[in-house]
C-alpha cells in the first residue's frame, strides 16, 4: 500500500513538478552564471543531491542509473570552462628561418639581394641593363 507521499494525488504531481521547475530554474539562473564566484566562496552544487531530488519528483528511478560516479577532474586537466575552471589559452608558434653558412643558403641569400636591387625604385619593374 502506498503510503501518504508516494501517493500521487494531483495535488502532489503538481507540487512535484513545481519542485522540479523551479530547481532547474534556479540552477540555470542563479548558480550556473554564478558558478565562478560560488567556487570561491567554497560552495558547489551537490549534483548527486540534485539527481535525487529530480530522480524522486520525477517518478523517475532511471534517471539515477544513467549518471556514473567516476573520479573528479583535477583543475587544469582539460574539460570546458564551466566549475570556475579556465578554458585553454591559444597559443602562436611563428617559425622564423634564418640562412646558415650552408652554399644553398648563400645561393638564395645572393639572388634575393640581387632580385631586390634590380626591382628598387623602378615600382616592381625590372631595371634594364646598361651596357
Amino acid at each position: 500500500m502506498p503510503t501518504v507521499a508516494e501517493s500521487n494525488h494531483p495535488e502532489q504531481t503538481e507540487r512535484r513538478q513545481q519542485v522540479v521547475k523551479d530547481l532547474l530554474s534556479i540552477v540555470e539562473s542563479v548558480y550556473t552564471p554564478m558558478a565562478q564566484l560560488f567556487a570561491q566562496q567554497g560552495k558547489m552544487l551537490d549534483l548527486d543531491a540534485l539527481l535525487q531530488i529530480l530522480s524522486k519528483n520525477m517518478s523517475l528511478p532511471e534517471l539515477q542509473e544513467i549518471v556514473t560516479m567516476g573520479a573528479p577532474i583535477e583543475p587544469g586537466a582539460g574539460g570546458g570552462a564551466a566549475g570556475g575552471q579556465q578554458p585553454p589559452k591559444e597559443t602562436v608558434h611563428t617559425r622564423r628561418s634564418i640562412g646558415g653558412a650552408s652554399k644553398q643558403a648563400q645561393e638564395m641569400e645572393q639572388n634575393n639581394m640581387l632580385e631586390s636591387a634590380m626591382h628598387s625604385g623602378t615600382n616592381g619593374k625590372p631595371k634594364q641593363m646598361v651596357r
